[in-house]
């Protein structure tokens, strides 16, 4: 069989790129506000977006779930997280590795499938166990729908509590306003009283 060593890098390539997309975006909504930034801090401290991200590293580092020979882990292809988390393709290994057992990389990384097999406990590789780890996290139960769904209950109480927030304004507005009219009413009888009592007073002394 052979391989398109060119398509084999490309995909290394795109699997890198697109998991330090997803874990960038996790990091900045995760972490503190910065300015400018309307992403950054909208999700801080929250540990349960935070564990989805312990997660995907825990795929990324396991073992290829259809390993052949010495072609194993990311790792030994010349993928691998740098000390800030970062996930880094060193093309020289990667195509030296590939170039000594292209067999053997291929199907560490998707068991020879064209598709993962998402829908099935079947061995995907590398790639493939990752993505399925993915659709775990993104169907109806998983971790992400769950974070989601958390959310939106949240979005829901707040908008009730919002609501019972305005009647209450309402209320206490309608209370002071009533209130102030019997202020007027009171200070208007208090002034026609002292008119009357000044009127009385200046009659006396006339």
């Amino acid at each position: 069989v052979s391989f398109d060593a060119a398509d084999i890098a490309a995909s290394a390539k795109n699997f890198v790129a697109a998991y330090n997309v997803l874990t960038e975006f996790i990091d900045t909504a995760t972490g503190p506000k910065i300015k400018d930034n309307d992403l950054s801090g909208t999700l801080q401290n929250d540990s349960s977006v935070r564990r989805i991200k312990t997660s995907l590293r825990s795929t990324l580092t396991a073992k290829s779930s259809s390993f052949s020979g010495n072609a194993t882990h990311w790792s030994v292809l010349g993928i691998s997280l740098d000390r800030n988390g970062v996930l880094q393709l060193d093309e020289s290994k990667f195509k030296a590795t590939f170039e000594k057992n292209p067999g053997d990389v291929v199907k560490a990384m998707s068991n020879n499938a064209s598709q993962p097999y998402i829908y099935s406990n079947s061995p995907s590789g590398l790639a493939g166990d990752m993505a399925r780890a993915v659709y775990g996290m993104v169907r109806s139960t998983g971790s992400v729908s769950q974070v989601e769904s958390a959310y939106e209950g949240k979005l829901t109480r707040l908008a009730t509590e919002q609501t019972k927030l305005d009647k209450q304004i309402e209320s206490v507005s309608a209370r002071y306003e009533k209130q102030f009219s019997a202020l007027n009413a009171v200070l208007a009888e208090f002034k026609a009283t002292s008119k009357r009592l000044d009127s009385t007073f200046n009659s006396k002394n006339n």
